[in-house]
């Protein structure tokens, strides 16, 4: 039986990506909490870090953006005190598109846009504006309605493509060109040893 895994993120968009860090590493999700943004996720962390230490009762990797903020400063802010290892606060930074983009050959195949595109909008402050930003200038013009609108924000189609994408994100090489994610990757191996 696979290990069992508690997905909590800020929203459906990187769902699908934390998913699929999960079965990578061999577990199973076996509970999702979208929380629609930051702010209702950082009022429910003490609750699932409370959730976590339930013996037997899975892994739970909660993940937020950094959103600009120093990682290791905003999960002491955040956590307070200690947690069970079955609890894991993760801090994608700046933010989970960070993670995603790190597989530039594979990212600028699905957004059609120049891999260095891809590469510096992974490498920047904000992501996913430099990401939209990108296929607004280079995508095909079905991405652009898919992705983008306004030519810098989420289109019509933001989260289907995202997932889309999840589908055949190379975790191995996102790893190599993001420190957040492989750090996060070997924190949740970790865990899974010790439940």
């Amino acid at each position: 039986m696979a290990a069992r895994v508690y997905l909590v993120c800020e929203g459906r968009s990187d769902l699908a990506f934390l998913a699929r860090l999960v079965e990578y590493v061999g577990a199973e999700v076996c509970g999702d909490f979208i929380q629609n943004g930051v702010a209702n996720l950082d009022k429910k962390i003490s609750a699932y870090c409370e959730a976590a230490s339930v013996p037997d009762g899975g892994v739970w990797l909660v993940v937020r953006d950094s959103d600009g903020k120093c990682p290791v400063d905003l999960r002491q802010a955040l956590l307070g005190g200690s947690c069970p290892s079955s609890f894991l606060l993760r801090i994608a930074d700046p933010m989970i598109e960070e993670w995603m983009l790190a597989d530039h050959e594979g990212a600028a195949s699905l957004f059609r846009v120049p891999t260095n595109e891809v590469r510096n909008a992974q490498r920047s402050e904000r992501p996913k504006k430099e990401l939209l930003r990108a296929v607004a200038r280079f995508g095909t013009k079905t991405m652009k309605q898919r992705l983008v609108r306004d030519g810098h924000r989420p289109g019509p189609e933001f989260e289907s493509v995202y997932g889309e994408f999840s589908q055949v994100w190379d975790i191995d090489n996102a790893m190599k060109n993001s420190e957040s994610l492989r750090r996060a990757h070997d924190a949740l191996c970790r865990a899974l040893l010790l439940s």
